[in-house]
């Protein structure tokens, strides 16, 4: 892992994500996020020191530091897998609509959180910060899209329907799962189980 080679390396994917051609293992794509972020894990980690300190210690800390750093270090890597593992269950195994392994999805979904981890400095700060996260946001869609029908072999009209069906499955997965929740609840309220029988 060559910090600034990885680091490098990541740019060059956010400014030309068609550029990288081969896929990457899960170690591999794993040893370059974490490689290409350090520089980031810097700046979040003194952007954040001097926001706890410039606005008040205490939570703000917690806000401006200790959850950046979370984000980075744990919760991306796990969103990359799982992102991944879902694109390819859905856009590969349910709808054949890629035809890729899963590495090539893994790579493109890598790809794809490099704006967010280079900009993830600037979120916390006030009145711009929204604005880098909007930014970062879009950017990495364009950048999923493109890498992950370079990645997968197919056009981007077809990488971006993979896409958007995936996240139409999982949006009403989550909404039939939350409809299910608020009628036990529901059901709770007035005195009889999520299974019908009185309480």
């Amino acid at each position: 892992m060559n910090i600034i080679e990885d680091f490098k390396k990541a740019l060059g994917i956010m400014r030309h994500p068609s550029s990288v051609k081969t896929p990457m293992s899960m170690l591999d794509a794993l040893s370059f996020y974490y490689g290409a972020s350090i520089i980031p894990l810097i700046a979040v980690i003194v952007v954040g020191l001097v926001l706890s300190f410039a606005i008040g210690a205490g939570l703000l800390l917690l806000t401006y530091l200790v959850l950046p750093v979370l984000e980075l270090l744990v919760i991306v890597p796990i969103g990359i897998i799982v992102d991944a593992a879902l694109y390819q269950l859905f856009a590969v195994r349910l709808f054949k609509v890629w035809h890729k392994p899963y590495n090539n999805t893994l790579t493109a979904t890598t790809f794809a959180v490099f704006p967010s981890i280079m900009l993830l400095w600037g979120y916390n700060i006030p009145v711009v910060g929204s604005a880098f996260s909007i930014v970062a946001a879009i950017w990495a869609f364009i950048i999923l899209i493109i890498s992950m029908a370079n990645m997968q072999q197919v056009s981007g009209l077809r990488a971006f329907g993979g896409l958007l069906l995936t996240g139409v499955i999982i949006g009403i997965i989550v909404l039939l799962v939350f409809l299910a929740g608020i009628a036990s609840f529901g059901a709770l309220l007035h005195g009889v189980s999520p299974i019908g029988a009185p309480i």
